[in-house]
């Protein structure tokens, strides 16, 4: 149970505060079990120890997003695209893509460079349209298509944000 999963990471960053990666799982158990706060925390902490651990960035930004911390998600995203491709192409989405949780697309799929930058302007596209600047979502989702022409969520998100725009 993620209960549980929590109560050994905790002890055992009680043994070893230094083990980023510790924190990084404990933040996904907390995520898996609903308590993003918690998850935010954890990511914090890891990064604090290991601030080029990309996998945590993007939980971190995630997290952020459905916090509705749409500013601080904005970031974390974009500090992704300005790393090294071969440290962003890293990046598991552990079925967040879209709300998956399908064992097929779990640790073993990694995106494709192109497609993962896709998704994160897509994700920035999010943000901006949530804090109504539509032109800044515009730009991004823009992007994002460039990327990646046949996702039918982007262009449904581009849609979306060219209906607020007139």
């Amino acid at each position: 149970s993620y209960d549980d999963a929590i109560s050994e990471f905790e002890i055992a960053i009680s043994l070893n505060a230094l083990d980023y990666m510790t924190y990084y799982l404990n933040g996904l158990s907390y995520e898996q079990k609903g308590n993003l706060s918690q998850a935010l925390l954890n990511y914090d902490l890891c990064l604090s120890i290991k601030p080029d651990f990309t996998e945590a960035l993007f939980n971190r930004a995630m997290a952020l997003f459905k916090l509705e911390k749409y500013k601080e998600a904005i970031v974390d995203l974009e500090q992704l695209l300005l790393l090294p491709p071969g440290e962003t192409q890293a990046v598991y989405f552990r079925g967040i893509k879209y709300g998956e949780d399908d064992k097929n697309t779990g640790f073993d799929q990694v995106i494709s460079m192109t497609d993962k930058e896709a998704d994160i302007y897509n994700y920035i596209g999010l943000c901006y349209f949530n804090l109504g600047l539509h032109e800044d979502s515009r730009l991004n989702y823009k992007e994002a298509i460039k990327r990646n022409p046949n996702d039918d969520n982007i262009r449904v998100n581009a849609g979306l944000n060219y209906l607020e725009l007139g």
